[in-house]
């Protein structure tokens, strides 16, 4: 099965954009506009992935990331920060629990890679038979 990814952008055209991306890809995905909804749908469907803008109005991506990460059914999920705000914060990023980032605008390429990257190591963990028993 095709890995689902959760993209969670305020920005309508940034979802579609990535939703395109994420299709050409040969990935599914599901697009939500704000942080609140995020943590419903994270829980529900368990992505493969999430792609977490920063700023949102409401619940924002930082309160997002932190809530995933201290939740043990959400920690393992990669969360990719996708922000136009400047990469010289990449520690705060990294201490509010994001796994990665890309800043907006980004390259196709940038965006396979990142994803690429992220999910062959959460693959890699499941592989590992006392990981497939966390997971149960």
């Amino acid at each position: 099965m095709k890995p689902l990814i959760l993209i969670v952008d305020d920005c309508e055209d940034d979802r579609l954009l990535m939703e395109f991306m994420l299709e050409i890809f040969d990935y599914r995905s599901i697009a939500i506009p704000d942080g609140t909804n995020a943590l419903q749908v994270t829980q529900h469907y368990q992505p493969a992935l999430i792609l977490l803008d920063i700023c949102m109005p409401g619940v924002d991506g930082y309160e997002v990331a932190g809530y995933l990460k201290q939740n043990s059914q959400t920690a393992a999920i990669p969360v990719i920060a996708v922000t136009a705000t400047d990469v010289t914060v990449n520690e705060q990023f990294l201490a509010a629990g994001f796994d990665d980032y890309l800043i907006k605008p980004f390259m196709i390429e940038s965006l396979k890679q990142t994803i690429d990257r992220h999910l062959s190591n959460v693959i890699h963990y499941l592989s590992i038979p006392s990981c497939q028993a966390e997971r149960a």
